[in-house]
């Protein structure tokens, strides 16, 4: 890992358009040390912690692997296991509680994916209860969800192979 400035994050995330997530902004300000690593592998993206929220509660069921935090991998297979598509998600047709408009920008992902341009993603050291419900989650994605969620399912389904990800860590402690 290596440490960067914030205001080099804040213009590379600017240019890449990344800070038009709220919560992104939220951490970028609270956020006192960065720094940057590559996930070299599969199993690293796959431990990636995503987590539960009303957007996409169909794929995040509070009753299985024992809390609301999951990993993005642990998301991919519930969603190939049962079927799920990026379509149907946004389409509105499947049953269950979530907001399909979440997953609009997923299909469009999915159906134009580019290695070549998957931008920086953001993340963030767990916190106490994240470790616990998420014991096998190394960091929480703070920007970078749905293009996470949509390499991690394309790899399940063995139409892409893995090429490294440039990763920001933004600690606020």
């Amino acid at each position: 890992m290596r440490s960067i400035e914030k205001h080099i994050v804040i213009s590379q995330l600017t240019d890449s358009g990344a800070t038009k997530n709220g919560f992104l902004n939220r951490t970028l300000a609270a956020t006192k040390h960065f720094y940057t690593f590559t996930i070299q592998d599969e199993t690293t993206l796959f431990s990636l912690i995503w987590h539960y929220h009303k957007a996409t509660q169909l794929l995040t069921p509070g009753t299985w692997i024992g809390g609301k935090v999951y990993t993005v991998g642990d998301v991919a297979k519930y969603m190939l296991d049962n079927q799920i598509t990026f379509k149907a998600l946004a389409s509105g047709s499947l049953p269950g509680t979530y907001i399909p408009s979440w997953f609009e920008s997923c299909v469009n992902i999915y159906e134009n994916f580019n290695e070549d341009t998957f931008k920086t993603l953001v993340v963030q050291l767990p916190n106490n209860a994240e470790r616990k419900d998420c014991p096998t989650g190394t960091f929480r994605i703070i920007d970078g969800t749905h293009r996470t969620l949509v390499l991690s399912y394309l790899l399940l389904q063995k139409k892409r192979t893995f090429k490294p990800i440039p990763c920001i860590l933004a600690i606020t402690k």
